[in-house]
């Protein structure tokens, strides 16, 4: 699957595939260097995947979660605009100490959305 030109869908989400490749580096025994040598992308590169510090999808993105076995196309969307839920995502984020509040909101336009 090539998706070029995507977004992720929030920093969240960028977070979460990087924590998911480490594991599944490290679980297979690899260094960044010798993950690195074997599919070709520089190991700050891989480092700064795991670190979710990046904001659109690339080739060496790519490579990675192909050889590591770890699935991709979720995390992306190809719209500009923030969904809602992204919104609330990077809010959480952000500012983990609003949770109460965010889950009130949450819980006020579910209501709102189950009378119409």
């Amino acid at each position: 699957m090539h998706i070029m030109a995507q977004r992720f869908n929030s920093k969240f989400e960028a977070v979460l595939l990087g924590q998911r490749l480490r594991a599944a580096r490290k679980s297979n025994g690899y260094t960044l260097t010798s993950l690195a040598e074997i599919v070709g992308v520089h190991h700050s590169q891989i480092s700064r995947i795991e670190r979710g510090e990046m904001e659109t999808v690339n080739t060496n993105l790519q490579k990675l979660c192909k050889y590591l076995g770890v699935p991709y196309g979720a995390y992306f969307v190809p719209l500009l605009t923030p969904t809602l839920g992204q919104r609330v995502d990077q809010l959480m984020l952000s500012a983990p100490e609003n949770e109460g509040a965010l889950r009130m909101l949450v819980e006020a336009l579910e209501a709102l959305m189950a009378k119409t």
